[in-house]
Protein backbone atom coordinates (compact mmCIF):
# COMPACT_ATOMS: atom_id res chain seq x y z
CA UNK A 1 0.00 0.00 0.00
CA UNK A 2 1.41 3.62 -1.02
CA UNK A 3 3.09 5.22 1.87
CA UNK A 4 0.68 8.42 1.75
CA UNK A 5 -2.32 5.79 2.49
CA UNK A 6 -0.43 4.71 5.45
CA UNK A 7 0.28 7.88 6.76
CA UNK A 8 -3.08 9.39 6.51
CA UNK A 9 -6.07 9.40 8.81
CA UNK A 10 -9.14 8.89 7.71
CA UNK A 11 -13.09 9.02 8.06
CA UNK A 12 -14.67 6.08 8.59
CA UNK A 13 -16.35 6.48 5.40
CA UNK A 14 -13.29 8.14 3.33
CA UNK A 15 -11.49 4.39 4.33
CA UNK A 16 -14.35 2.42 3.40
CA UNK A 17 -14.16 3.72 -0.28
CA UNK A 18 -10.30 3.88 -0.36
CA UNK A 19 -10.20 0.16 0.66
CA UNK A 20 -13.32 -0.41 -1.47
CA UNK A 21 -10.80 0.67 -4.87
CA UNK A 22 -7.96 -1.40 -3.42
CA UNK A 23 -10.02 -4.86 -3.11
CA UNK A 24 -11.48 -3.83 -6.74
CA UNK A 25 -7.46 -3.57 -8.20
CA UNK A 26 -6.23 -6.76 -6.21
CA UNK A 27 -9.09 -8.58 -7.35
CA UNK A 28 -9.24 -7.93 -11.05
CA UNK A 29 -5.08 -8.94 -10.62
CA UNK A 30 -5.96 -12.11 -9.22
CA UNK A 31 -8.41 -13.34 -12.07
CA UNK A 32 -5.49 -14.20 -14.30
CA UNK A 33 -4.05 -16.11 -11.31
CA UNK A 34 -4.33 -19.56 -10.54
CA UNK A 35 -3.02 -20.74 -6.52
CA UNK A 36 -3.45 -24.37 -4.71
CA UNK A 37 -3.02 -22.32 -1.69
CA UNK A 38 -4.74 -20.10 0.26
CA UNK A 39 -3.72 -15.91 -0.93
CA UNK A 40 -3.91 -13.89 2.45
CA UNK A 41 -4.72 -10.17 1.33
CA UNK A 42 -5.30 -7.47 4.52
CA UNK A 43 -6.01 -3.75 3.86
CA UNK A 44 -5.76 -1.70 6.59
CA UNK A 45 -5.83 2.13 6.94
CA UNK A 46 -5.44 4.68 10.02
CA UNK A 47 -8.83 6.39 10.86
CA UNK A 48 -10.47 8.73 12.98
CA UNK A 49 -11.44 7.52 16.60
CA UNK A 50 -15.14 6.19 16.86
CA UNK A 51 -16.37 4.04 19.45
CA UNK A 52 -16.02 0.71 18.81
CA UNK A 53 -19.55 -0.62 20.47
CA UNK A 54 -21.34 1.76 18.65
CA UNK A 55 -20.09 0.82 15.45
CA UNK A 56 -20.39 -2.87 15.91
CA UNK A 57 -24.50 -2.21 16.90
CA UNK A 58 -24.79 -0.97 13.88
CA UNK A 59 -23.31 -3.52 11.39
CA UNK A 60 -25.91 -5.69 10.07
CA UNK A 61 -23.60 -9.06 9.96
CA UNK A 62 -24.51 -12.27 11.84
CA UNK A 63 -20.86 -12.61 12.69
CA UNK A 64 -19.58 -10.14 15.22
CA UNK A 65 -16.67 -9.95 18.05
CA UNK A 66 -14.91 -7.76 21.01
CA UNK A 67 -12.12 -7.94 22.82
CA UNK A 68 -10.39 -6.04 24.84
CA UNK A 69 -7.38 -5.98 27.58
CA UNK A 70 -7.33 -5.31 31.40
CA UNK A 71 -6.22 -1.79 30.66
CA UNK A 72 -8.45 -0.98 27.48
CA UNK A 73 -5.02 -0.10 25.84
CA UNK A 74 -6.02 -2.22 23.05
CA UNK A 75 -9.34 -3.06 21.69
CA UNK A 76 -10.68 -4.90 18.75
CA UNK A 77 -14.27 -4.92 16.95
CA UNK A 78 -14.70 -7.29 14.46
CA UNK A 79 -18.01 -8.45 11.88
CA UNK A 80 -18.09 -10.88 8.70
CA UNK A 81 -16.00 -13.82 8.43
CA UNK A 82 -12.82 -13.79 6.14
CA UNK A 83 -12.43 -17.15 7.57
CA UNK A 84 -13.65 -19.30 9.68
CA UNK A 85 -12.04 -22.90 11.42
CA UNK A 86 -14.56 -24.59 13.62
CA UNK A 87 -15.77 -27.74 14.87
CA UNK A 88 -19.03 -29.76 16.91
CA UNK A 89 -17.12 -32.98 18.16
CA UNK A 90 -13.66 -33.56 20.31
CA UNK A 91 -11.11 -30.91 18.95
CA UNK A 92 -7.11 -31.78 17.67
CA UNK A 93 -5.78 -28.91 19.30
CA UNK A 94 -2.10 -29.81 17.24
CA UNK A 95 -4.18 -30.19 14.00
CA UNK A 96 -5.92 -26.91 14.74
CA UNK A 97 -3.26 -24.60 15.35
CA UNK A 98 -0.94 -25.80 13.20
CA UNK A 99 -3.60 -24.93 10.37
CA UNK A 100 -3.83 -21.49 11.81
CA UNK A 101 -0.12 -20.99 11.29
CA UNK A 102 -0.72 -21.92 7.37
CA UNK A 103 -3.12 -18.84 6.86
CA UNK A 104 -1.54 -16.11 9.01
CA UNK A 105 2.01 -14.72 7.58
CA UNK A 106 4.04 -12.36 8.69
CA UNK A 107 3.23 -9.57 5.85
CA UNK A 108 0.65 -8.77 8.01
CA UNK A 109 1.74 -8.41 11.76
CA UNK A 110 -2.03 -7.75 12.73
CA UNK A 111 -3.55 -10.37 11.48
CA UNK A 112 -5.15 -12.57 13.95
CA UNK A 113 -7.55 -15.36 14.80
CA UNK A 114 -9.77 -14.77 17.21
CA UNK A 115 -12.22 -17.24 18.71
CA UNK A 116 -11.97 -19.97 21.73
CA UNK A 117 -12.56 -23.45 22.83
CA UNK A 118 -15.08 -25.63 24.69
CA UNK A 119 -14.27 -25.92 28.54
CA UNK A 120 -14.16 -30.00 27.72
CA UNK A 121 -14.53 -32.70 25.35
CA UNK A 122 -18.49 -32.92 25.83
CA UNK A 123 -20.25 -31.90 22.64
CA UNK A 124 -21.85 -28.49 23.38
CA UNK A 125 -25.53 -28.76 23.47
CA UNK A 126 -28.93 -26.90 23.32
CA UNK A 127 -27.59 -23.09 24.51
CA UNK A 128 -24.20 -23.68 23.07
CA UNK A 129 -24.72 -25.04 19.72
CA UNK A 130 -23.75 -21.74 17.67
CA UNK A 131 -20.19 -21.96 19.37
CA UNK A 132 -19.52 -25.94 18.79
CA UNK A 133 -16.40 -27.36 20.03
CA UNK A 134 -14.48 -24.96 18.80
CA UNK A 135 -14.67 -21.35 16.87
CA UNK A 136 -11.86 -19.56 15.66
CA UNK A 137 -12.18 -16.86 12.62
CA UNK A 138 -10.38 -13.73 10.82
CA UNK A 139 -12.84 -11.14 10.38
CA UNK A 140 -13.76 -9.75 7.34
CA UNK A 141 -13.32 -6.28 9.19
CA UNK A 142 -12.00 -4.99 11.73
CA UNK A 143 -11.72 -1.71 13.75
CA UNK A 144 -8.72 -1.86 16.87
CA UNK A 145 -7.21 0.69 18.51
CA UNK A 146 -4.20 0.68 20.13
CA UNK A 147 -2.01 3.13 22.28
CA UNK A 148 -4.98 5.64 20.98
CA UNK A 149 -4.60 4.72 17.26
CA UNK A 150 -7.29 3.22 15.56
CA UNK A 151 -7.53 0.89 12.42
CA UNK A 152 -9.80 0.00 9.93
CA UNK A 153 -8.86 -3.37 8.02
CA UNK A 154 -10.67 -5.51 5.52
CA UNK A 155 -9.22 -9.23 5.23
CA UNK A 156 -9.40 -11.52 1.98
CA UNK A 157 -8.34 -15.25 2.60
CA UNK A 158 -8.88 -16.78 -0.94
CA UNK A 159 -8.24 -20.32 -1.66
CA UNK A 160 -9.25 -22.39 -4.58
CA UNK A 161 -12.70 -22.97 -3.34
CA UNK A 162 -13.32 -19.51 -2.03
CA UNK A 163 -15.79 -16.98 -2.57
CA UNK A 164 -13.30 -14.01 -1.79
CA UNK A 165 -12.46 -13.57 -5.80
CA UNK A 166 -16.53 -12.71 -6.05
CA UNK A 167 -18.32 -9.67 -5.97
CA UNK A 168 -19.53 -10.60 -2.57
CA UNK A 169 -16.65 -9.18 -0.39
CA UNK A 170 -17.86 -5.24 -2.35
CA UNK A 171 -21.23 -5.92 -1.26
CA UNK A 172 -20.33 -6.61 2.35
CA UNK A 173 -18.16 -3.66 1.94
CA UNK A 174 -20.97 -1.41 1.14
CA UNK A 175 -23.33 -2.65 4.08
CA UNK A 176 -20.78 -1.41 6.46
CA UNK A 177 -22.44 1.78 7.95
CA UNK A 178 -21.80 4.10 10.92
CA UNK A 179 -22.80 7.35 12.10
CA UNK A 180 -22.21 8.97 15.75
CA UNK A 181 -24.91 8.69 17.79
CA UNK A 182 -25.85 9.44 21.45
CA UNK A 183 -25.43 6.50 23.64
CA UNK A 184 -28.69 5.74 25.68
CA UNK A 185 -28.47 3.15 28.14
CA UNK A 186 -31.90 1.84 28.93
CA UNK A 187 -32.64 0.65 33.00
CA UNK A 188 -32.76 -3.35 33.06
CA UNK A 189 -34.94 -4.97 35.44
CA UNK A 190 -35.37 -8.71 35.37
CA UNK A 191 -38.80 -10.52 36.19
CA UNK A 192 -37.90 -13.70 36.96
CA UNK A 193 -34.66 -15.86 38.36
CA UNK A 194 -33.78 -19.69 38.24
CA UNK A 195 -30.70 -21.08 39.87
CA UNK A 196 -29.84 -24.14 38.57
CA UNK A 197 -29.08 -26.58 40.89
CA UNK A 198 -30.92 -24.78 43.45
CA UNK A 199 -29.62 -23.30 46.17
CA UNK A 200 -30.65 -26.51 48.38
CA UNK A 201 -29.06 -29.28 45.13
CA UNK A 202 -25.83 -27.10 44.78
CA UNK A 203 -25.39 -27.12 48.46
CA UNK A 204 -25.54 -30.58 48.95
CA UNK A 205 -23.15 -31.00 45.65
CA UNK A 206 -20.07 -29.53 47.67
CA UNK A 207 -21.15 -32.01 50.86
CA UNK A 208 -20.68 -34.93 48.29
CA UNK A 209 -17.18 -32.87 46.88
CA UNK A 210 -16.03 -32.39 50.57
CA UNK A 211 -16.80 -36.19 50.88
CA UNK A 212 -14.85 -37.35 48.31
CA UNK A 213 -11.99 -34.62 49.64
CA UNK A 214 -11.75 -36.50 52.93
CA UNK A 215 -11.22 -39.57 51.04
CA UNK A 216 -8.28 -38.38 49.32
CA UNK A 217 -9.70 -39.38 45.55
CA UNK A 218 -9.94 -35.55 44.95
CA UNK A 219 -8.48 -32.43 46.71
CA UNK A 220 -10.34 -29.54 44.84
CA UNK A 221 -12.93 -29.03 42.49
CA UNK A 222 -14.68 -26.44 41.14
CA UNK A 223 -18.59 -26.67 40.99
CA UNK A 224 -20.36 -24.16 38.87
CA UNK A 225 -23.77 -23.13 38.77
CA UNK A 226 -26.18 -20.93 36.15
CA UNK A 227 -28.64 -18.48 36.70
CA UNK A 228 -31.17 -17.49 34.38
CA UNK A 229 -32.78 -13.81 34.27
CA UNK A 230 -35.63 -13.21 32.50
CA UNK A 231 -36.98 -10.09 31.13
CA UNK A 232 -39.89 -8.54 29.22
CA UNK A 233 -38.03 -7.34 25.92
CA UNK A 234 -35.38 -8.84 23.82
CA UNK A 235 -31.93 -7.41 25.28
CA UNK A 236 -28.71 -5.62 23.62
CA UNK A 237 -25.58 -7.79 23.87
CA UNK A 238 -23.36 -4.95 23.10
CA UNK A 239 -25.57 -2.51 25.36
CA UNK A 240 -25.13 -5.06 28.26
CA UNK A 241 -21.40 -5.22 27.48
CA UNK A 242 -20.48 -1.26 27.46
CA UNK A 243 -22.30 -1.36 31.27
CA UNK A 244 -20.39 -4.17 32.55
CA UNK A 245 -17.39 -2.89 31.35
CA UNK A 246 -18.04 0.08 33.47
CA UNK A 247 -18.40 -1.94 36.46
CA UNK A 248 -15.64 -4.07 35.88
CA UNK A 249 -12.24 -2.04 35.19
CA UNK A 250 -8.83 -3.93 35.16
CA UNK A 251 -10.75 -7.48 33.17
CA UNK A 252 -10.21 -8.70 30.01
CA UNK A 253 -13.70 -8.25 27.94
CA UNK A 254 -14.90 -10.25 25.27
CA UNK A 255 -17.95 -10.81 23.24
CA UNK A 256 -18.23 -13.39 20.41
CA UNK A 257 -21.78 -13.85 18.20
CA UNK A 258 -21.37 -16.70 15.55
CA UNK A 259 -25.02 -16.64 14.55
CA UNK A 260 -27.82 -14.11 15.22
CA UNK A 261 -30.04 -15.01 18.46
CA UNK A 262 -26.78 -16.12 20.75
CA UNK A 263 -24.21 -13.98 22.24
CA UNK A 264 -21.25 -14.69 24.81
CA UNK A 265 -19.35 -12.27 26.70
CA UNK A 266 -18.03 -11.71 29.97
CA UNK A 267 -15.14 -9.86 31.88
CA UNK A 268 -12.58 -12.10 33.08
CA UNK A 269 -9.64 -11.39 35.83
CA UNK A 270 -7.41 -14.17 34.76
CA UNK A 271 -5.25 -14.34 32.12
CA UNK A 272 -4.47 -18.17 31.24
CA UNK A 273 -1.28 -17.37 29.06
CA UNK A 274 0.16 -14.56 26.88
CA UNK A 275 2.93 -15.75 24.52
CA UNK A 276 5.01 -13.28 22.43
CA UNK A 277 8.18 -14.44 20.59
CA UNK A 278 9.33 -17.56 23.35
CA UNK A 279 8.01 -15.01 26.06
CA UNK A 280 5.48 -16.44 27.83
CA UNK A 281 3.62 -14.97 31.27
CA UNK A 282 0.45 -16.59 33.16
CA UNK A 283 -1.58 -15.86 36.23
CA UNK A 284 -2.84 -18.35 38.95
CA UNK A 285 -6.10 -16.31 40.62
CA UNK A 286 -7.74 -18.50 43.16
CA UNK A 287 -9.45 -17.56 46.36
CA UNK A 288 -11.66 -14.99 47.21
CA UNK A 289 -13.19 -12.47 49.63
CA UNK A 290 -15.96 -9.70 48.21
CA UNK A 291 -15.50 -6.12 48.69
CA UNK A 292 -16.04 -4.25 51.97
CA UNK A 293 -18.93 -1.47 52.25
CA UNK A 294 -16.29 0.77 54.32
CA UNK A 295 -12.68 1.08 53.86
CA UNK A 296 -12.26 -0.64 57.15
CA UNK A 297 -14.54 -3.61 56.76
CA UNK A 298 -12.92 -3.41 52.89
CA UNK A 299 -8.99 -3.62 54.40
CA UNK A 300 -10.31 -6.69 56.97
CA UNK A 301 -11.37 -8.77 54.23
CA UNK A 302 -8.56 -8.42 52.48
CA UNK A 303 -6.33 -9.56 55.51
CA UNK A 304 -8.85 -12.25 55.99
CA UNK A 305 -8.19 -13.83 53.11
CA UNK A 306 -4.47 -12.94 53.38
CA UNK A 307 -4.29 -15.35 56.76
CA UNK A 308 -6.68 -17.61 55.24
CA UNK A 309 -5.32 -21.63 55.53
CA UNK A 310 -8.69 -22.72 53.72
CA UNK A 311 -7.73 -19.89 50.86
CA UNK A 312 -3.94 -20.46 50.62
CA UNK A 313 -4.46 -24.20 49.72
CA UNK A 314 -6.90 -23.54 47.09
CA UNK A 315 -4.13 -21.24 46.02
CA UNK A 316 -1.62 -23.37 46.31
CA UNK A 317 -3.14 -26.62 43.81
CA UNK A 318 -2.80 -23.56 40.65
CA UNK A 319 -0.01 -22.44 41.81
CA UNK A 320 2.08 -25.90 41.52
CA UNK A 321 0.13 -27.06 38.60
CA UNK A 322 1.38 -23.73 35.96
CA UNK A 323 4.56 -24.34 38.00
CA UNK A 324 5.01 -28.02 36.87
CA UNK A 325 3.69 -27.19 33.32
CA UNK A 326 6.28 -23.84 33.27
CA UNK A 327 9.15 -26.48 34.42
CA UNK A 328 8.67 -28.31 31.47
CA UNK A 329 8.30 -26.39 28.58
CA UNK A 330 10.50 -23.13 29.70
CA UNK A 331 14.17 -23.21 30.02
CA UNK A 332 13.16 -20.87 33.09
CA UNK A 333 10.73 -19.00 35.06
CA UNK A 334 10.11 -16.77 37.45
CA UNK A 335 7.46 -16.48 40.09
CA UNK A 336 5.88 -13.66 41.59
CA UNK A 337 5.15 -13.33 45.40
CA UNK A 338 2.25 -13.92 46.07
CA UNK A 339 0.00 -10.63 45.71
CA UNK A 340 -3.55 -9.40 46.33
CA UNK A 341 -5.82 -9.18 43.06
CA UNK A 342 -8.30 -6.07 43.95
CA UNK A 343 -10.84 -5.80 41.65
CA UNK A 344 -14.11 -3.90 41.72
CA UNK A 345 -16.15 -7.50 42.79
CA UNK A 346 -13.76 -9.03 45.00
CA UNK A 347 -10.24 -9.50 46.73
CA UNK A 348 -8.32 -12.50 44.78
CA UNK A 349 -5.44 -14.50 45.38
CA UNK A 350 -2.70 -14.15 42.47
CA UNK A 351 0.79 -14.76 41.77
CA UNK A 352 2.59 -14.20 38.29
CA UNK A 353 4.35 -16.17 36.23
CA UNK A 354 6.59 -14.97 33.63
CA UNK A 355 9.37 -17.51 31.70
CA UNK A 356 11.30 -18.08 28.39
CA UNK A 357 9.91 -20.96 26.27
CA UNK A 358 12.20 -24.08 25.09
CA UNK A 359 12.91 -24.23 21.52
CA UNK A 360 10.04 -25.41 19.70
CA UNK A 361 7.39 -24.91 22.34
CA UNK A 362 4.08 -24.74 19.91
CA UNK A 363 0.97 -22.59 21.34
CA UNK A 364 -1.04 -25.95 21.36
CA UNK A 365 0.94 -27.78 23.38
CA UNK A 366 0.94 -24.71 26.04
CA UNK A 367 -2.80 -24.77 26.06
CA UNK A 368 -3.36 -28.11 25.98
CA UNK A 369 -1.07 -28.76 28.72
CA UNK A 370 -2.18 -25.57 31.26
CA UNK A 371 -6.29 -25.81 30.50
CA UNK A 372 -8.29 -26.62 32.97
CA UNK A 373 -6.01 -25.01 35.39
CA UNK A 374 -7.08 -26.31 38.90
CA UNK A 375 -8.64 -22.76 39.61
CA UNK A 376 -11.15 -23.76 37.37
CA UNK A 377 -11.31 -27.46 37.03
CA UNK A 378 -9.77 -29.01 40.34
CA UNK A 379 -6.61 -30.93 41.70
CA UNK A 380 -6.04 -33.95 40.07
CA UNK A 381 -7.41 -32.57 36.64
CA UNK A 382 -8.92 -35.90 35.50
CA UNK A 383 -10.82 -36.91 38.78
CA UNK A 384 -12.13 -33.23 39.07
CA UNK A 385 -13.38 -33.36 35.84
CA UNK A 386 -15.16 -36.29 36.46
CA UNK A 387 -16.81 -35.41 39.46
CA UNK A 388 -17.85 -32.25 37.55
CA UNK A 389 -19.45 -33.72 34.86
CA UNK A 390 -21.12 -36.20 37.44
CA UNK A 391 -22.46 -33.20 39.53
CA UNK A 392 -23.25 -30.71 36.83
CA UNK A 393 -26.71 -30.14 35.43
CA UNK A 394 -25.64 -28.40 32.30
CA UNK A 395 -23.02 -27.64 29.66
CA UNK A 396 -20.49 -25.49 30.48
CA UNK A 397 -20.00 -24.96 26.80
CA UNK A 398 -17.33 -21.94 26.82
CA UNK A 399 -17.84 -20.84 30.50
CA UNK A 400 -14.34 -21.19 32.13
CA UNK A 401 -12.48 -22.15 28.73
CA UNK A 402 -10.08 -20.30 26.75
CA UNK A 403 -11.11 -17.39 24.94
CA UNK A 404 -8.72 -15.14 22.79
CA UNK A 405 -6.29 -14.45 20.08
CA UNK A 406 -3.45 -16.17 18.02
CA UNK A 407 -0.91 -15.13 15.85
CA UNK A 408 2.54 -15.65 14.69
CA UNK A 409 4.48 -13.81 17.12
CA UNK A 410 2.03 -13.07 19.72
CA UNK A 411 -0.90 -15.44 21.21
CA UNK A 412 -3.01 -14.68 24.75
CA UNK A 413 -5.94 -16.73 26.32
CA UNK A 414 -8.12 -15.62 28.65
CA UNK A 415 -10.39 -18.03 31.05
CA UNK A 416 -13.75 -16.99 30.21
CA UNK A 417 -15.43 -16.81 33.87
CA UNK A 418 -17.43 -13.78 35.23
CA UNK A 419 -19.78 -14.47 31.82
CA UNK A 420 -23.19 -15.17 30.38
CA UNK A 421 -25.09 -16.11 27.65
CA UNK A 422 -27.73 -13.41 26.20
CA UNK A 423 -30.39 -14.80 24.05
CA UNK A 424 -33.38 -13.55 23.25
CA UNK A 425 -34.95 -11.83 26.48
CA UNK A 426 -32.48 -14.55 28.68
CA UNK A 427 -29.09 -13.81 30.57
CA UNK A 428 -27.56 -16.71 31.17
CA UNK A 429 -24.86 -16.42 33.98
CA UNK A 430 -22.04 -18.86 35.02
CA UNK A 431 -19.90 -19.11 37.87
CA UNK A 432 -18.27 -21.27 40.48
CA UNK A 433 -16.29 -21.82 43.51
CA UNK A 434 -13.46 -24.13 44.43
CA UNK A 435 -14.27 -26.85 46.83
CA UNK A 436 -11.41 -28.06 49.23
CA UNK A 437 -10.85 -29.20 52.77
CA UNK A 438 -12.56 -26.60 54.71
CA UNK A 439 -14.92 -25.44 52.31
CA UNK A 440 -18.75 -24.13 53.68
CA UNK A 441 -21.74 -24.93 51.80
CA UNK A 442 -23.42 -22.02 52.35
CA UNK A 443 -19.92 -19.85 52.22
CA UNK A 444 -19.38 -20.93 48.62
CA UNK A 445 -22.46 -20.07 47.52
CA UNK A 446 -22.46 -16.58 48.93
CA UNK A 447 -18.97 -16.67 47.33
CA UNK A 448 -20.40 -18.18 43.54
CA UNK A 449 -23.27 -15.11 44.01
CA UNK A 450 -20.38 -12.22 44.69
CA UNK A 451 -18.91 -13.32 41.29
CA UNK A 452 -21.99 -12.90 39.64
CA UNK A 453 -22.67 -9.72 41.25
CA UNK A 454 -21.21 -7.92 38.37
CA UNK A 455 -24.12 -8.87 36.44
CA UNK A 456 -26.74 -8.00 39.17
CA UNK A 457 -25.68 -4.73 39.23
CA UNK A 458 -26.00 -3.93 35.11
CA UNK A 459 -29.09 -5.71 35.98
CA UNK A 460 -30.18 -3.88 38.62
CA UNK A 461 -31.27 -6.89 40.44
Amino acid sequence: MKTQLLNKIFTFEEARNVIKELIKDFLEAQLSKTSTTPIVKRFELRIEKLDLLSWLTQQNFETKLYGSDQDDNYAIAGVGKAFMLEGNRNVNVQELFTTMRSILTPEYPYLRFYGGLCFDDQKPNGEWENFGSYRFMIPRFELATKDGKMLFACNLVISPHSSDHSENVLQELDHLRYSPQDIFIPVLEANSREDIPSQKVWQAHVQDILHTVKTSVCQKVVLARKTEFGFHNRLDPWMILRQLKKVTPYSYHFCFQFADGTVFLGASPERLYKRQDRTIESHAIAGTRRRGRTHREDEQLRQELLTSDKDHREHAFVVEAIESVLSDICDDFTKDNLNILSLESGHHLLTSFQGKLKENIHDWEILQALHPTPAVGGFPRKEALEIIKQLEPFSRGWYAAPVGYVSLEETEFVVAIRSALVKDNKLTVYAGAGIVEGSEPQSEWNEVENKIGNFLKVLNY
